[in-house]
């Protein structure tokens, strides 16, 4: 404790210590308090850790995805690549998830110009409908910062996309690397003559066979936006479009890799992502205190599985054990040409629309004679979901690790189907204050409202093994945060926070007492299932060392 108190002093008088030198600081950075653009505020005046990307710095590094930037120059970020696809990687952001893979926790929200990126399923993302080339901008804040809505449990991501005022330019990249990856990017971007209009577009087609065997990939995203810009508005259309096809052949048991490090197990585990969204954001400045902005949006996701697994059927009267079994399968796979029973086929297909909007005004005008600044906002999203998943056995697990053999319609068993419709309601109000020119408080309150209506149409209502089910969550979490600035290059917070995250359409279809769980997720059936929250204590200390150089500690 000593030490820690030390070194606060000596930081707290490090203008002191460079008395004889001078730092000049070129700019102040302003930050949006949240996902919307805002009047903004400066950093220092936050009472939280937050990172900023620009997409210059995106561009120029290696990586096919968000995550791979984020894992290789933020602070916290660690990626675990579970399917062994580039595209699905599961990002752990201080020990809270943002993940492709369905019924994960995710404790991670993630906006693209104020648009939720979760799913409305599971809330998983999706990190191939992403397009790198469209970011112009990225902030990523640690904490439980209610504002940002559900899922903010250990922190938010929000981009910002590119426009044709801030690319003004036409551009072909071309890249090729190992294991025959291949990336090829059109950008082009401008102002429309003389006009206020402003558009951007651009597409990437990316290939590549993987590090493993049999585990190709291919990723084809579009992104395009009008603008249109006045003295004190400005108006933007976008559409993001994907059609991608990514194997991950998942985990390989350590016994069976022998000398092939990029062996697989079984194959093929194979997604196809179909991916449409068209969005609608605006901006108006009343005048320079008063700003309005939001957004209307339409999205729509089909998302198909097709996985060849091992028959966990195969074994059951045996006296194996997990391995053994496996050992078994393959022994009898090598010897027998005709068996047709250690295979299996597991298909799932998502279906997924969602229509929303988003709301908020800023007012930055004094209070009290000092600097006051008051968001509110409110969003709404409807999502309808259709989920089937098909289990097709009596199939031949080849010593390769293929799954195949002759198609057999009496081993094909419709296990699930699942539609569900949600309803998301969300308020909030956020408030800003400077006390003093050092001294600033924030308070923020959002009220979230989830509305989850399951309907089983594969087993009746009323049955042991029906998924069908009503529920509702809702909740009203708060923060209270400060900063203090005792120089012009050091600034200290402190911040309590609370946000939440509602049981999806998913976890709820496991939570039958009666019946093990039948969606493809990885928890155990535990109901009742309750909102998870998180409560987050924190404190930091940051500083400038130049006009290029930051440091922070929390």
């Amino acid at each position: 404790m000593k030490f820690i108190t030390k070194i606060f002093t000596l930081l707290l008088f490090s203008n002191l210590l460079f008395a004889d030198e001078t730092i000049t600081l070129d700019s102040i950075d302003v930050y949006s308090s949240t996902p919307l653009p805002s009047i903004g505020l400066p950093k220092n005046m936050v009472p939280a850790n937050i990172q900023t990307i620009k997409g210059s710095e995106l561009n120029s590094q290696s990586g096919v995805t968000i995550a791979d930037y984020m894992v290789n120059n933020l602070q916290g970020v660690t990626v675990n690549e579970v399917g062994g696809n580039p595209f699905q990687l599961e990002l752990n952001f201080r020990g809270y998830n943002a993940t492709p893979i369905a019924g994960n926790p995710q404790g991670l929200s993630v906006y693209i110009d104020g648009i939720r990126a979760n799913q409305p399923f599971s809330n998983t993302v999706l990190w191939d409908l992403i397009p790198n080339f469209a970011i112009n901008n990225m902030q990523v804040v640690a904490g439980s910062n209610p504002v940002y809505g559900l899922n903010t449990l250990g922190g938010s991501m929000s981009m910002q996309t590119k426009s044709g005022r801030d690319f003004k330019e036409k551009s072909v990249d071309v890249s090729y690397g190992s294991w025959a990856r291949s990336s090829s990017l059109v950008e082009m971007g401008g102002m429309v003559g003389d006009s206020n209009m402003d558009y951007y577009v651009g597409y990437e087609h990316f290939t590549e066979n993987g590090w493993r065997k049999f585990s190709p990939s291919h990723v084809n995203q579009l992104f395009g936006k009008v603008g249109f810009e006045s003295e004190m508005s400005r108006y933007e259309l976008s559409y993001t479009g994907a059609d991608n096809i990514l194997i991950g052949n998942g985990l390989t048991p350590k016994d069976l890799l022998g000398a092939e490090r990029d062996g697989i197990h079984t194959l093929e585990d194979e997604t196809k992502n179909e991916y449409g969204q068209l969005a609608l954001n605006m901006s108006h400045f009343f005048d320079e205190q008063t700003m309005l902005s939001g957004n209307i949006y339409y999205k729509r996701s089909d998302r198909s599985t097709f996985n060849g697994d091992l028959n966990d059927e195969f074994c059951d009267g045996d006296s194996y054990d997990e391995d053994e079994c496996t050992e078994a399968q393959l022994a009898m796979s090598k010897a027998d040409a005709e068996n047709l029973n250690e295979g299996v086929i597991n298909r799932t297909n998502t279906l997924q629309d969602a229509y929303g909007l988003n709301l908020q005004t800023t007012f930055d005008q004094a209070l009290l004679g000092r600097r006051n600044q008051l968001i509110a906002g409110f969003s709404a999203e409807y999502s309808q979901i259709k989920f089937s998943q098909s289990e097709h056995e009596h199939l031949k697990l080849a010593a390769s690790g293929h799954i195949g053999g002759a198609p057999d319609d009496d081993g094909i068993e419709v296990s699930t189907g699942l539609t569900g419709k949600t309803k998301t309601y969300g308020a909030f109000v956020t408030n800003t204050h400077s006390y003093t020119d050092q001294l600033n408080f924030t308070t923020a309150l959002r009220y979230n409202h989830v509305q989850v209506d399951n309907r089983d149409t594969f087993n009746a209502p009323g049955s042991g093994a029906s998924l069908t089910g009503k529920h509702h969550f809702e909740r009203f979490n708060p923060t209270i945060g400060a900063t203090f600035q005792p120089n012009e290059i050091l600034t200290t917070y402190a911040s309590y926070s609370e946000s939440s995250r509602a049981p999806t359409s998913i976890e709820l279809g496991c939570a039958n007492e009666a019946q093990p769980c039948n969606l493809p997720t990885q928890m155990a059936d535990d109901p009742p299932l309750n909102q998870v929250v998180a409560k987050t204590f924190e404190g930091g200390i940051s500083g400038r060392m130049s006009a290029d150089t930051n440091w922070n500690m929390s």
